[in-house]
This record gives structure tokens, C-alpha cells and sequence, in this order.
């Protein structure tokens, strides 16, 4: 590993362990306070949902993992480099109960259900398969739970019908 620190050094970016910057209160990168999606600071926002009683419509459970060994976007083992100086942590928000009913939607007469949603992640890592002596690490992809939603049932006739109405209405716009 010692021969490889300066391409290590490279690819290496910490993520910080700050829950609170993973959570709703978190401002977009260059806002400041009471400045919420807007970055001149000129005009800010008249309200905030920060204000609002909030509340999830799944539940999940929001933290940090160090992963040693891993599968890769192509389903092949890695070993993940994770030693004192790059030590690499992903954030993870994993549901806790998948397909149940959401708990905001239990009695509006709509169907709803939990689902794990996943991303892509970028670690150092070694291929466990190919492993030399002297080899250096490699930049891989690996794919981590993220977040937690709800899908609520949409009555597809309506959505049929107001498209309909949208195409009629932008003919109608068009003719002279």
C-alpha cells in the first residue's frame, strides 16, 4: 500500500460523519441561512418547509458504514481499502419495513407502499480475485440503499383523461 499512497491520495475524498448535514434541515452548497433555493442572497424565500410539522412517510434508519468487502455495479467482490489515513464512509438509508403501507396515505382510500431506493458510490478498492502482490488500488463502483419513499397507487383513467385535455386544449392554442 505504501508504494501506491500517492494514487490513493488521489482518488481519496473524505465524507464526513455529520448527520445533520444528510438531514432535511441541510442548505444546498453556497446558501446561506433564511437564503434557501436561492444562492445570490439578494431575495430570500418568503416561508421554509423547515417551518412545517413534518413527517415521514417511511421509516428508515439514517447511518454511516465502513465497508470492508463489497460487490461491485458488475456483482464482483472487492475488497475496500480502509486504513487510518483514508478511512472511506458511505451513508446509508436503509427502510425498515419495505412494501408496508405508507404511513401517511393508511386512510385516503389509495394504495401506497414502502421501497428502498439505491445509488452508486465510488470506493477505493482491490479486486479480491486478482489480488498481486504490490498491486494498487483502483477506483470501483458499488451500489448502496440511499433512501426510503413512498409510491402511492395513481388512478392511470384520470391521467389518461387530463392528458387528453392538455393535447385538446394546445390544439386548440394553435389554430388561428
Amino acid at each position: 500500500m505504501h508504494r501506491c499512497h500517492d494514487q490513493v491520495n488521489l482518488m481519496y475524498a473524505e465524507v464526513p460523519e455529520d448527520y445533520e448535514a444528510l438531514g432535511d434541515s441541510h442548505q444546498p452548497a453556497g446558501v446561506g441561512p433564511g437564503q434557501e433555493g436561492n444562492n445570490t442572497g439578494k431575495n430570500p424565500l418568503p416561508w421554509s418547509w423547515s417551518s412545517y410539522r413534518k413527517e415521514s412517510a417511511c421509516d428508515s434508519e439514517l447511518r454511516f458504514i465502513q465497508p470492508h468487502v463489497a460487490q461491485d455495479r458488475l456483482g464482483r467482490w472487492r475488497i475496500i481499502v480502509q486504513t487510518a489515513e483514508f478511512p472511506q464512509r458511505v451513508a446509508i438509508d436503509v427502510c425498515r419495513r419495505v412494501d408496508d403501507v405508507c404511513k401517511v396515505f393508511t386512510d385516503c382510500g389509495r394504495k401506497s407502499r414502502c421501497v428502498q431506493r439505491y445509488s452508486y458510490q465510488p470506493l477505493i478498492s482491490l479486486d479480491q480475485d486478482k489480488r498481486q502482490v504490490g498491486q494498487c488500488p483502483t477506483m470501483a463502483i458499488f451500489r448502496f440503499p440511499t433512501s426510503c419513499v413512498c409510491h402511492v397507487e395513481v388512478d392511470k383513467s384520470s391521467q389518461i383523461l387530463a392528458k387528453s385535455n392538455r393535447r385538446s386544449s394546445v390544439k386548440a392554442i394553435r389554430r388561428p
